[in-house]
């Protein structure tokens, strides 16, 4: 058995431990609604209530309820 997976590999786990992330904000275009937030999350079966709740979101050190990070792209891209 070969060990090129490993050679392949080592890039990644080199990384392991640094930020990756970008310095760049990034504002959604269109301001997030709660309805949207909920119509997005309902199909996903995401049952969180920083999500829908205010109260709990401001008791986690939030100013208002917030989006999961997996609809980033979903409401920072441009209108079409």
């Amino acid at each position: 058995m070969s060990d090129d997976w490993k050679t392949a590999w080592q890039p990644v786990i080199d990384a392991i431990g640094q930020d990756i992330g970008s310095e760049t904000l990034r504002q959604p275009v269109d301001a997030i609604e709660a309805g949207t937030l909920r119509r997005y999350l309902e199909p996903l079966e995401f049952d969180c209530a920083l999500h829908y709740d205010a109260e709990i979101a401001r008791a986690h050190g939030y100013a208002d309820i917030i989006a999961p990070y997996t609809a980033t792209l979903t409401y920072t891209m441009p209108p079409m």
